[in-house]
This record gives structure tokens, sequence and C-alpha cells, in this order.
């Protein structure tokens, strides 16, 4: 039989057509089990409300200490996708067409007709629920769905199609369940200039002021919504980070690389939030009786308001156009008093430098495609192909890229093992393979477009005039056809992931005090999604909201910070 091969393609314009921050639930078995409330967004009565097991029917209900066993539910992987258990039945969730009220909705099974897709949103911060193989009756109503009470619905949890994917009610989060005395700590992690960490701070509030996150806009800072723009610069304005200045928090925005700071605003007589260069105040995260959720305060309030302290989300009364406000202690647990700290793995892949490399893996974002990664074929002797499609393996140079800047800020991308870079050329042989080559500063490089979800287009000319766009597809397929603006999620759409050299246990380091001068005598590797210490015995694992994980089971992928004798590196798990 012959096996599938998979080829980097190049598209070329002229040719073919016209140009277009949430965590996954950690797997678990029953053994060893994980559990999770699968939580909405949603919007008016349907807000917060979570998946509960009623018999065979699911619900969403409020969160109930009596309802426990059935509102939580484990996660399990299949081929990519995810079974999803209930823990007060032990049954699995599965999709059911009701022709009596004419509607998909979700019930238990012991022998569930689907599995599910858990798809990241760029809209909102969260997750749609997907169901891979819906009822025949209604095959596009797929998208899990907060219905409200319309029709006797009474809150059951609809599947509709994906006209409906976007909004609040087909939002949903999971949050890890956890016995008294072992809640997570839901403070942001510290970081560096160097090497930052970046944060979403999110009110809770209610009705239009729920959810909504510090932005900058000049030198104020406003509760919007999530941003939705593609424009990195548009997402950097609601992004920070934080240091420590003795007990206290410098809140750093990416965007302008100002700190937030407190001011006073005598046309509508508040004292509001606003960023300066050199901050006036520092600001203390005090925990509320609200899980998650913190009072935001100023330890140098303003002289002639030294009782106003406590950041506030505030509405639009008085052309106030929901600025942050600072109230006094009165409102500090009033729902738009409460916020909550976001991580954003933030998009942007770092440019290697003659004294710092980096290495990534590319990866195909093309459904179907399993996650593979461009590999460096030259050394097979292939006939007319240099570039291939492979699944990741741990280790392999040839899988393993730097990105070096050009000095008319194209870049290009040159392999580990063989030091080429990847042409803007291509051969033609039926397709347009795309090509490798010793590196090359004066050849030409490539555009690097920001697609959202952290998902990137490469593009170029080659020496003819041509544009080029980097496509992959198999050998019994032919290249996408190229959509400006509409490319993630195609062929066309690919994203970096850092690779962690566990032969040498070189990491990048994130300095918490310790004497960085100190000589290292351990080395931190990862095998098989499990995080090993070699030279140390006693030492953490946290995830990047600061849960403590266990080393020696399979984690999910995502980034891990490892701290041993009070030193944290930051290491990745893929």
């Amino acid at each position: 039989m012959k096996k599938k091969t998979f080829f980097i393609f190049f598209v070329m314009l002229s040719l073919f057509g016209k140009e277009a921050m949430a965590q996954l639930p950690a797997t678990s078995s029953s053994t060893n089990p994980k559990w999770y409330y699968i939580q909405v967004t949603g919007d008016g009565d349907r807000a917060n409300r979570v998946f509960t097991a009623e018999e065979t029917c699911v619900s969403g209900r409020s969160l109930n200490a009596d309802l426990l066993d059935q509102q939580l539910w484990r996660f399990e992987l299949s081929g990519g996708n995810y079974v999803i258990v209930n823990k007060a039945e032990g049954k699995k969730l599965d999709i059911y067409y009701d022709g009596v009220r004419g509607i998909n909705h979700a019930i238990l099974s012991d022998s569930p007709s689907t599995l599910w897709k858990l798809e990241v949103m760029t809209s909102n911060p969260g997750y749609n629920i997907t169901a891979t193989v819906p009822p025949s009756e209604k095959t596009s109503a797929i998208y899990a769905h907060q219905a409200n009470t319309g029709g006797s619905r009474n809150y059951v949890i609809m599947f509709e199609t994906s006209t409906w994917k976007s909004g609040l009610n087909s939002t949903f989060n999971f949050v890890e369940y956890y016995e008294e005395g072992e809640a997570p700590d839901f403070y942001p992690q510290v970081s560096t200039a160097d090497s930052p960490l970046w944060y979403y701070i999110q009110g809770k509030g209610e009705g239009d002021r729920a959810n909504r996150v510090y932005t900058v806009e000049e030198d104020m800072v406003y509760g919007r919504a999530f941003t939705v723009s593609e424009e990195l610069s548009e997402l950097d304005k609601q992004l920070w980070r934080f240091e420590r200045s003795g007990d206290s928090y410098v809140i750093i925005n990416k965007a302008t690389g100002k700190k937030l700071d407190v001011a006073y605003n005598d046309a509508r007589s508040i004292t509001v939030a606003a960023v300066n260069d050199v901050a006036s105040t520092g600001w203390l995260l005090e925990e509320s009786a609200t899980e998650g959720y913190f009072n935001i305060k100023a330890t140098t309030p303003l002289a002639d308001r030294p009782t106003y302290v406590y950041s506030h989300q505030a509405n639009n009364y008085d052309s106030r156009n929901y600025a942050v406000m600072l109230e006094t202690s009165g409102w500090k647990s009033d729902a738009s008093s409460l916020f909550k700290f976001i991580y954003c793995e933030y998009p942007v892949p770092e440019i290697s430098t003659s004294g710092k490399e980096v290495w990534y893996s590319i990866v195909s974002q093309k459904p179907g495609f399993e996650s593979r990664v461009i590999t460096d074929v030259t050394d097979q002797n292939l006939s007319n192909v240099k570039l291939s499609l492979d699944a990741f393996v741990s280790g392999d140079y040839t899988q393993q890229w730097k990105i070096v800047e050009m000095s008319n800020s194209e870049v290009q991308f040159v392999n580990r093992a063989t030091g080429n870079m990847i042409q803007t050329e291509a051969e033609f042989n039926s397709y347009f393979y795309a090509l490798s080559a010793p590196f090359n500063s004066n050849a030409n490089g490539w555009t690097m477009q920001y697609l959202g979800s952290s998902q990137y287009e490469m593009n170029g000319f080659n020496t003819a005039g041509s544009q080029v766009h980097m496509n992959a597809a198999s050998d019994d397929a032919e290249a996408d056809i190229y959509l400006t603006g509409n490319n993630r999620d195609s062929g066309f759409a690919w994203t970096f992931q850092r690779v962690v050299d566990t032969a040498s246990a070189r990491a990048e380091q994130v300095v918490t005090g310790i004497d960085n001068e100190q000589p290292v005598t351990y080395r931190i590797g990862v095998n098989e999604r499990k995080i090993y210490v070699y030279g140390a015995d006693n030492y953490t694992v946290r995830n990047i909201s600061g849960v403590t994980m266990n080393p020696s089971a399979e984690l999910p992928v995502g980034v891990y910070l490892v701290t041993i004798d009070g030193k944290t590196t930051k290491i990745l798990v893929k």
C-alpha cells in the first residue's frame, strides 16, 4: 500500500487565484481522573451556567454543591478528539435529535455516537465544543449552545449551526475542580522585560460591565471587550505583565511599555487608572471572597483623594465611557471591583541573533494534517522533494528552524540540521515543490502575516517577481486556493512552537531573585509529555496559571514552570 506523502507547496498567485487566551482541560483516566466544570460565558440568565447531568439529559444549571458529581466531567483523548465523561453517571456526553422540539441537544450515553472537538475562539476567551458526528436529521447543528427557556427548553444544552458559534452562549471554559484545601494560586506570574509573561486583566462586572479587560487608549485605561482585531498593535493594548517591588506589583502595558498608575480626571471629578513612564504607585493584589478574583489596590493614592484606591470598572454614566476608576473600600466587594488574570500565550515568535538562537517547529494548521511540521529532507535524495511535512519527532534537528531577520525586514527560516533556508523559489513537478538551499543573506525572504489564534501565513516573491505563498498539501490533492484575509485554519496557516532541547537541557531561564551566576548542577528534560529533573530531588512543576502539576504524569501540551532551589525554568511540553 502506498504511503501518503505530505509536501510543502508554493501557491503562486499568478497561477492559482486571488488574494482573505483559556486553557484546555487536562486529559485523564478513570483510575486517575481530573474533574472539571464546563461553564458557559453566556449572557443574561444564561451566564455562568455549567453542564449538569439530569438523568440522561444535560442542562445548564447554576453551580450547586448538592449537584456536585452531576456537574463534574473528565476528558479522555481519542485520536485528537475528546470523550467527555460525567462523574455522577459514569456515562459519556452524546448528541441527540429531539423531533418533538426540533432541536439537537446533549444527552448521556454508554456508547456515544460522537467525539468532541474543543476549538479555541478568536471572538471571546474560551472554546467552542463541537460534535464530530452530528445526528443525520440536523447535520449542521453541532456547536454546543446554552439554551434559554424558549419552547420549554428549560436551559438544556442545545447544538446550533456555525452562525451561532461566536456568541457568548456558545463560549465555554473548563474550570478545574479542587477538593477543599487544594485550590490553586490564581496570582499572575512575575516576569521580566527579557522574558515576559502577558496577561489580560479582566473584571467580573455585571450587565454591560461584565468581562471587560484593561485596555490602554492614549494614556488612560478603559474596560473594553476582548479585541477581535488581527492587528498585534491592538492586542498589545490589552496585555500586561507583572514585576515585584517589595510587597506590591508594578504592572506594565505591552503596547506602551508604560506602568499602571493613578490620576485625577478634573472634567469628571473621578480618580482613574492611567499609564505613565514612572508610576506614582505600586499595586496590591488582595484575594476576594470570590475564588479566582482579586481587588487591585493602589499603594499610594492621590493626596487629595486618599481613600480612593480600589480599581473599579465604571459604566458610561456621566460620560465615564467605561474608564477604570478608583473607588473606596465600600465598593471592594462589588462585582465591578473584582478582577482576574488570564494568561495570553503571545503569538509572535522570537527572532534569532548571533548571541541567541531560538528554535521552533513550524506546524501546519490545516484540518486533517495532524499537526505535521516542516522537515528538511534534502539528505534523503528524494526526486524534487527537499521539504516535507512529517509527524513531530523530539530531538530531530531537521524539523527545527530559527527565524533570521534580513536587512529589508523580511525573514528567512534556517534549518538546524542542514543550515539550509526555505527558498522562495520552487521546482515544478505537477506541483510547485518548495526547495531548500544553503543560507544566503541576499536571497529573497519571507513576510509573516498574522492571522489570529497564534497562526501566520508566509508570503514572498520569487526571482521572476511572482508572489508565492507557503502551502501544505498531500501527494494526491491540489494545493489550496489563496484567499486574502481568510486563511486561518487552512493550508496557508502555520504556528511556531518553541523547541526545548532536551539533549542538552537548554531552557529559557526566568530569574526569580536567585543569583544566576550560581552553577547549574541539574538538568531538565521532557519525554513523552513528562518532565524529568536530573540532579535534584526537591522541585515543583506548575502550569502557567500557577497550578501545581504532577511531573510523573503525562502533561497537557503547554508551558510549565519548574522551580528548583528558588530558581524557575520555563519549559515547553509538546
